[in-house]
């Protein structure tokens, strides 16, 4: 399982691709974070301008990073968990072609709410 986020990363001065971003109200980098979920260990950290990123750049970092997996473990079953901005169809259409399970979920307070309480079931049932 792979989980991907962005962040803001603050600066402080006249540093290159650092723009204003509304929703942080601060200028800053928006760098990609991609890390295994059962470890916790980065796979891809990617400085980039504080801006929010278009579905085709999304896109095409899930290419390179699923790429890469499937170089060195072709039969590895891949799942990619991300919010909001990483649903959009570009990124879809990305799982279809790198054939990778699971898909990008949307992290709404509304849906956050849902799978809290699913999950709250889930670990009833197990227990």
């Amino acid at each position: 399982v792979l989980d991907i986020d962005d962040t803001s990363d603050a600066v402080h001065g006249g540093q290159q691709l650092a723009l204003f971003n509304a929703h942080y109200d601060e200028y800053c980098f928006q760098p990609i974070h991609i890390f295994e979920a059962a470890t916790g260990k980065p796979v891809l950290s990617l400085l980039r301008p504080g801006k929010r990123p278009s579905g085709e750049e999304a896109a095409r970092i899930l290419r390179h990073v699923i790429h890469r997996i499937r170089h060195n473990w072709p039969r590895v079953q891949i799942t990619v968990r991300g919010d909001g901005h990483y649903t959009r169809a570009s990124c879809s259409t990305v799982g279809s072609a790198q054939q990778y399970h699971g898909s990008l979920i949307a992290g709404t307070g509304r849906l956050s709410a849902r799978a809290c309480s699913s999950a709250g079931a889930v670990r009833s049932q197990a227990a």
